[in-house]
């Protein structure tokens, strides 16, 4: 139709445009909630992911052309539900060039036509040989969960065991697409740490299990964090990590939920961040006045928190778990 050749037309002078403008390679430093996503990488079969929705916000913003044809390299590839609050990818933009004039305020322009779960908070020009999966030197990882009834203390002995180099085999989803996995990976840090004290609920005062490394396996974190779990309720003692590393053999433990999992802080060498402050007043105030009202609930007569210590066992259909999938 006259009506499809118009407009068949008009993307060819856009594309025609956009090819003749001056573009570099910039970093993002990106953070979003990744609860109601399918997670960060796109998928043919869901427009619910994280870069699908930020590629085409830059694509409104005419940084690049056509969204379905771009690639992009990520830091770290986040599953389904998992959230970041320092992931960095890497995209080629427009850009106005080595002249007098300020480069563009990408963050702006970005952030003001993303859902305010999704926030850019710094870019930097990269050259083009950056590749931030293969370049970041680490990854921090945390995972936030309630006190219920676990023995803090006992997953805090049991810390130790997974620092240095081993073969999580045992703690992994495996990848059927490579021929020679490699199942070494080295800890460099762990700790659990208080988050905020509820003094009136002490099974509700949140911890955090912070992971520090360079590479992870699929679902190792979520897979190490059930067995601390365990052991935190008395079911496991702290050998049975090492008899884990010792094995070829995936355990099935149930694996821990992944709501509560952040890519938390990422790091690269020789990087100069733009960095511009981003206003959360109204994810706060959702999450604040949700907060109060489940507070306000918990305070009736006819509610009960009975079952807290449940919430944490990886064997149930609990808020802090999800069936296990071999």
């Amino acid at each position: 139709s006259k009506q499809e050749a118009k407009l068949k037309a008009r993307q060819e002078r856009r594309k025609a445009l956009f090819a003749n403008c001056t573009k570099q390679n910039v970093a993002l430093k990106i953070a979003y909630l990744g609860w109601d996503y399918n997670g960060l990488a796109r998928q043919i079969n869901t427009p619910d992911t994280i870069e699908e929705i930020l590629l085409q916000a830059c694509e409104k913003c005419c940084l690049i052309f056509a969204a379905k044809d771009y690639k992009i390299t990520r830091c770290g590839r986040t599953d389904k539900g998992v959230s970041a609050f320092s992931q960095v990818i890497s995209l080629y933009v427009r850009s106005k060039g080595n002249t007098d004039e300020p480069e563009y305020d990408y963050i702006s322009m970005i952030n003001n036509v993303l859902p305010p779960h999704i926030r850019i908070l710094a870019w930097a020009p990269v050259g083009l040989e950056f590749d931030s999966r293969f370049q970041v030197l680490y990854r921090s990882y945390k995972y936030y969960f309630p006190k219920c009834d676990l023995d803090i203390e006992a997953m805090r002995g049991s810390l130790d065991r997974f620092i240095g180099s081993h073969n999580y085999r045992g703690f992994c989803k495996a990848d059927r697409m490579l021929e020679s996995p490699n199942y070494i990976r080295t800890i460099s840090y762990l700790s659990i740490d208080l988050v905020t004290e509820d003094p009136q609920h002490p099974s509700l005062s949140m911890y955090s299990i912070t992971i520090l490394g360079q590479a992870f396996l699929w679902h190792q974190i979520r897979n190490m964090v059930s067995v601390l779990f365990r052991i935190g309720m008395g079911i496991e003692s702290p050998k049975v990590i090492t008899s884990i590393l010792k094995s070829e053999v995936k355990y099935n433990y149930g694996m821990a939920s992944e709501i509560p999992l952040v890519l938390f802080d990422c790091d690269f060498e020789n990087i100069n961040w733009n960095e511009k402050l981003v206003d959360l007043s109204q994810l706060w105030f959702e999450s604040a006045v949700k907060t109060t009202l489940i507070r306000q609930l918990m305070a009736k007569d006819y509610v009960t928190m009975k079952n807290i210590g449940s919430l944490c066992d990886t064997k149930t259909q609990s808020i802090m778990s999800r069936p296990f999938i071999t």
